[in-house]
């Protein structure tokens, strides 16, 4: 017994000192200094066995493009100064740079691709220059200390995911150019207690909110479509006004919304999802315009009382009762 202890000891510290249970922060600071005269900076310009070592990065004036990768899992980084000549970042450029805490994105950027900062935890604040267009799937997905966001109004496209999991974000503006909130945008945002959503969007795509402390909601008379789980389990909300434009409403959008005591349903809904209201304990009565005619099953699950006079079939729907 006593040599299978001595064994299993001797394995254990030949685990931890191979590695096999993660790396420490460097002891030392060590600022890594991109050689002068690159223009193009890849995965492979930084030799991977010296990524987390480094504690800052020094790039030159020659620098016109950060490439896919570029800094990928430089975990240990807080600081990357980015000069003014870089013209293009590519996707996944920042990714995993966990210690990253800030971060100047150069005017004259049209795009942030996808993933470029994801998973940058310690990345507190954002300043996305007017140059920008576009910003790509989950780029800023899971940066946990993200708290603000000013987004220029050059803007006119905001991909899946982009802001997802923020945990901390409590401030973020969106552009008047954008019509569309798209799947996951802000999904899991779950400091963010207010946001203003500009007339000119015409659809909120699935899960684009799932945010429990979201208090308020305004949403503009140009929005035609509010898609699956949309604002599910924004558990903070007190009323829900939908604008008269709205056609559809999708399956489980404001699903398990226990504090709401009031929902509006305008006449130009014809649709109404699955469990679409499902969950909204405190309303004491929905009514629902005769323009609506599909409506799916458990649509108002467990609300005390809905009000229709229309052709929908399935009645009532899981309501606990009608007229």
């Amino acid at each position: 017994m006593k040599k299978i202890l001595i064994f299993s000891l001797i394995c254990l510290i030949a685990l931890i000192s191979t590695g096999c249970f993660g790396d420490s922060p460097p002891k030392k600071d060590f600022n890594y200094e991109i050689p002068n005269g690159t223009k193009i900076i890849d995965n492979e310009t930084i030799p991977k066995k010296i990524k987390k070592s480094i504690t800052s990065i020094t790039i030159p004036d020659s620098v016109t493009e950060i490439g896919e990768y570029a800094f990928y899992d430089c975990k240990y980084a807080k600081t990357i100064n980015i000069p003014k000549s870089v013209k293009t970042i590519g996707e996944y450029a920042f990714y995993k740079c966990k210690s990253l805490e800030q971060i100047s994105i150069p005017n004259g950027i049209t795009k942030i691709e996808k993933y470029t900062f994801s998973h940058c935890d310690a990345l507190n604040d954002m300043n996305i220059p007017n140059s920008v267009t576009k910003i790509g799937d989950f780029a800023f997905e899971n940066c946990n200390s993200l708290t603000d966001v000013i987004i220029p109004e050059s803007l006119t496209e905001i991909e899946e995911g982009a802001f997802a999991h923020c945990y901390a974000l409590t401030r973020i503006n969106l552009p008047k150019k954008l019509t569309k909130i798209k799947a996951y945008t802000f999904c899991s945002c779950s400091s963010l207690t207010n946001i203003v959503i500009p007339e000119g969007i015409n659809e909120i795509g699935k899960y684009a909110f799932d945010c429990a402390e979201l208090k308020t909601l305004n949403l503009p008379k140009s929005l035609k479509i509010i898609d699956n789980y949309a604002f599910c389990y924004c558990d903070s909300l007190t009323s829900i006004e939908i604008p008269n434009g709205v056609t559809k409403i999708g399956d489980f959008a404001f699903s398990n919304l226990n504090k709401v005591t009031k929902v509006t349903i305008p006449e130009s809904v014809t649709e109404i999802g699955e469990y679409a209201f499902n969950g909204n304990l405190k309303v004491e009565t929905i009514k629902i315009p005769d323009s609506v005619n599909k409506i799916g099953k458990d649509a108002f699950f467990v609300v005390k009382h809905i009000e229709y006079h229309g052709t929908a079939e399935g009645a009532p729907w899981g309501a606990k009762s009608m007229n």
